[in-house]
């Protein structure tokens, strides 16, 4: 299925998802990186490991 037309109106809250998101993931104290990130995090934080 393509989508040969933009529609009139754009969803608005799709916008604000995405802006959300954005937000939690450049302010995120969590590098990125997969597992190596993850390793990163638990060095510097073994306190909010449970």
């Amino acid at each position: 299925m393509t989508i040969n037309e933009l529609p009139k109106y754009l969803d608005a809250t799709d916008g604000l998802a995405v802006a959300v998101c954005h937000y939690y993931q450049s302010t995120s104290k969590i590098p990125s990186g997969g597992k190596k990130g993850w390793d990163a995090f638990i060095r510097q934080n073994p306190d909010r490991i449970k």
